[in-house]
């Protein structure tokens, strides 16, 4: 027979309500809005991000991914492999791996993730 687990919510938990007066459960309070905010929907398309990398894609394999050189340790030779859609990549000489296009182009270009994504135009505020 398959054990039962139930989840207990605590105090420190951060979706923890605490019961009012009245017996009603109060919302959780909302974090104030900063000036500064990412927009991931903002991001430029992979084929994109590349070329300001100055790096040209080979043609992409069935699972949608391609090799190019890899801007990270300068080499001659494609070893990078990125999904063209996705963005995800993964150097198979230095190592490096990450999550998305943008990783790669702040690791590339030596970059903080703010500066990046400002670079990118996904970053809105001042």
């Amino acid at each position: 027979m398959a054990a039962l687990y139930s989840y207990v919510k605590t105090a420190r938990d951060p979706g923890f309500a605490k019961l009012g007066e009245s017996g009603s459960a109060k919302t959780p309070r909302k974090r104030a809005m900063t000036r500064f905010s990412f927009r991931r929907d903002r991001l430029p398309p992979v084929v994109d991000v590349l070329a300001l990398l100055s790096i040209e894609a080979s043609k992409p394999n069935g699972s949608g991914y391609a090799q190019v050189r890899c801007p990270i340790h300068g080499e001659k030779n494609p070893s990078l492999s990125i999904h063209l859609e996705r963005g995800n990549w993964r150097c198979f000489a230095c190592g490096e791996a990450g999550g998305d296009a943008l990783e790669l182009y702040r690791r590339a270009r030596g970059l903080s993730f703010a500066q990046a994504s400002r670079e990118l135009g996904a970053w809105e505020g001042k």
